[in-house]
């Protein structure tokens, strides 16, 4: 399996023509079906009366989303959301073309929305979306054809990745962990009330009824309709809320280790602390250890060098203050955070502060990080 933390040469390739991509969404003509019963609403033609870039411009433009370069650096998957004024709606389409720019085409309707595109050992292309009612992976070829889906998982799932190997799959799903109050009170099933009696019960606009936990199940079964839950009994989350994605989540290469990201605290400790940790679970074993113990701020978004002789990730210095600079951090063994280094951004003459880094990953010679 091959993702954006293992492809930086193609990634940095496709940098230089987002802006053609770009420019060229806006002029994109209709999907093909992609086996769906109907087709979202495409997007808006764009009238331009004046030179003044206005709101309801903006939303006739796709906006680009996730991406994943293929294992042989020819091709790249990526999703474009299109928004609809009148329907108060957004539908995300998965994309397909040629590492130079060429070929481009639109392999899904968007009727359901397809997300988090990535490319499987076979050269398919797995992906997550709502057709049967849960959000649910599915898979196709490069062309859109035999689309089938690949999990079954009750409540469905929030993100995935398959093992390097493409034997295993780790993904995360909400895990209810407290009584709600249909649950004390079985008179009242229909109540919307809840209890809280201590921190954390929101987040922006989201109430913590549930947890997002990780999963692990093999590939080779069939349908996958459960898995072990690495986090069980655990009441905190990964990804990391409220904005934390599968960009947390790394598959060692040998195929046995989860890396993730936690926040392991409860209440008002989780509330006020912006320390999270990067932990380690073996699949072999059960053995989950902490590789960030006594790093005090974040630590998150890992990258695992091609070889896998190094880890690094996102890191903040201090707890309980957000605004710092990202650093990058480094262990020379993803078992272990011995001799790990933490590097600050290079500011090349500038006065001001450099900026804060962010998505680190490893070119494919491991020789450097961009």
């Amino acid at each position: 399996m091959q993702n954006k933390k293992q492809t930086t040469t193609n990634i940095n390739n496709m940098r230089k023509i987002l802006l053609p991509i770009a420019l060229t969404l806006l002029i994109l003509q209709a999907c093909s079906s992609g086996g769906s019963k109907k087709d979202a609403p495409m997007r808006e033609t764009i009238k331009l009366s004046s030179d003044v870039m206005t709101p309801e411009v903006l939303w006739t433009m796709g906006r680009i989303g996730e991406f994943a370069v293929s294992s042989d650096g020819g091709k790249v998957v990526y999703t474009v959301s299109d928004y609809s004024i009148e329907g108060n709606s957004g539908f995300s389409r998965i994309y397909v073309m040629n590492a130079d720019g060429t070929d481009n085409r639109c392999l899904t309707n968007g009727e359901f929305g397809e997300y988090s595109p990535a490319w499987t050992v076979d050269g398919e292309i797995a992906f997550m979306t709502y057709s049967t009612g849960d959000m649910q992976v599915w898979v196709m070829d490069d062309k859109g054809n035999g689309r089938r889906q690949i999990t079954n998982i009750s409540g469905g799932i929030n993100g995935f990745e398959y093992s390097h190997d493409g034997k295993q799959m780790v993904f995360a799903a909400e895990v209810k962990m407290k009584d709600q109050v249909a649950d004390i009170y079985p008179d009242l099933p229909k109540s919307s009330g809840r209890i809280n009696n201590d921190l954390m019960y929101r987040h922006w606009d989201q109430w913590v009824d549930t947890f997002s936990h990780l999963f692990v199940a093999s590939t080779t079964n069939g349908m996958i309709t459960n898995g072990t839950d690495i986090m069980q009994g655990e009441p905190w989350e990964s990804p990391v809320r409220p904005f934390g994605g599968m960009e947390q989540v790394a598959w060692t290469l040998d195929n046995d280790g989860i890396l993730y990201c936690s926040r392991k605290k409860v209440g008002k400790d989780y509330a006020l602390s912006t320390n999270t940790d990067v932990y380690k679970y073996k699949v072999s074993t059960g053995e989950t250890i902490n590789l960030t113990e006594g790093m005090m701020g974040y630590d998150q978004n890992i990258a695992i060098a091609p070889r896998g002789n190094k880890l690094a990730w996102e890191s903040m210095e201090r707890d309980g203050y957000e605004s710092t600079s990202w650093t990058s951090a480094l262990a020379r063994r993803p078992t272990t955070a011995s001799a790990l280094t933490r590097t600050a951004p290079h500011s090349h003459g500038r006065t001001t502060p450099a900026p804060s880094i962010s998505s680190a990953t490893y070119t494919q010679q491991t020789k450097c990080m961009s």
